[in-house]
């Protein structure tokens, strides 16, 4: 516990440094939130606060995980905000792809205003390293805005510019971690089956697994190779977590014939909504706090774990003969799946 307690401090202290120098940088290129400049000369202005072009071969292969719920309220994306945090804590570059169609909100629970959304770099203007926008503690995230619907639509010379652009994120981060919406809809599950890996979040309670369970159903039915990591969040209790995670693996076993990756579980902890209404994480507003050190636990074990393991949940050979998500991302443009009628 003290090892633990310790590593907290450090985190904090980490992000805050962060913090400071996000805002020096800032003032030092003259640039505040809410001026009224033109959002695109800020960004373009800014460098390195934004995103900086990786130098050739600077990383290997990043790892793309997609989070999504059965329902709303479930807290994705409190938790992809402290989650991702506690990873850049071990050493690791994360940016945030806010992808929740329609409702992309990361900014908010950061007290930020991104300056380039997606829908920017779809219009054609800026690059991807605009879009890229700096969140708190030195994080990056993209804000999808209301760009989603309209990067499916993209055809000809226009997918082939955004596809170049996007595909510079390969290799930028350790990590891109990829905010979906709750339940399906076309677009998210194209996204889904293109991931790496799959963080399917649900609560304790019967019509959120079940929600979650409709989720896996209808992924199950379009590949069997998938990795997808399950989390109980809100859990009044271990036991009651625990319970829930025994539920839905016993289904999945049964009807779907998959294996999920017990993830972990979160427990239904006051300092969420505190932090919430602060506009902060709560790893950085309370690092003490239980929901604190079990998120930067669930960080530590991600980053050890391994999807090609004996243990992992999923076939190995199937695991290893998947595609990655680049190519993957690239299909979805062609020959992309839909949800049949009545299943939406």
């Amino acid at each position: 516990m003290t090892d633990q307690a310790e590593r907290l401090r450090e985190l904090v202290r980490q992000l805050k440094q962060g913090e400071q120098q996000a805002s020096s940088d800032a003032r030092f290129q003259g640039r505040r939130e809410g001026s009224p400049e033109d959002g695109h000369a800020a960004v373009a202005r800014s460098g390195p606060e934004a995103a900086a072009k990786p130098e050739a071969g600077a990383r290997q292969e990043t790892r793309v995980v997609a989070i999504t719920s059965g329902k709303g309220g479930v807290g994705k994306t409190n938790f992809i905000l402290n989650f991702a945090l506690a990873l850049q804590h071990f050493g690791r570059r994360v940016v945030i792809w806010d992808a929740d169609f329609g409702f992309a909100n990361l900014h908010v629970l950061m007290g930020k205003t991104p300056q380039v959304t997606l829908l920017s770099l779809l219009q054609g203007e800026g690059d991807i390293w605009q879009a890229i926008s700096p969140g708190i503690g030195g994080l990056q995230y993209i804000s999808g805005g209301h760009g989603m619907k309209e990067m499916f639509r993209l055809t000809g010379a226009k997918l082939e510019r955004f596809m170049a652009q996007f595909m510079q994120l390969r290799g930028f981060a350790d990590y891109l971690l990829i905010d979906l919406g709750a339940g399906l809809s076309t677009h998210s599950l194209n996204l889904l089956l293109a991931a790496d890996e799959i963080i399917l979040i649900a609560t304790p309670e019967p019509t959120s697994l079940t929600d979650a369970y409709a989720v896996l159903k209808m992924l199950n039915l379009e590949e069997k190779a998938l990795r997808v990591h399950l989390l109980i969040n809100r859990a009044k209790s271990e036991r009651e977590g625990a319970l829930a995670h025994k539920k839905m693996e016993a289904v999945a076993e049964r009807f779907l014939s998959l294996s999920l990756h017990r993830f972990g579980i979160l427990p239904d902890d006051p300092h969420v909504v505190k932090a919430v209404y602060q506009q902060t994480p709560y790893l950085i507003a309370y690092p003490n706090s239980p929901i604190s050190r079990r998120t930067v636990a669930l960080a530590e074990r991600f980053i050890q774990f391994n999807p090609f393991a004996a243990d992992s949940g999923q076939p190995a050979d199937a695991a290893r003969s998947r595609p990655s998500f680049w190519s993957r991302f690239r299909q979805l443009f062609h020959s992309a799946p839909s949800i049949p009628q009545g299943k939406r």
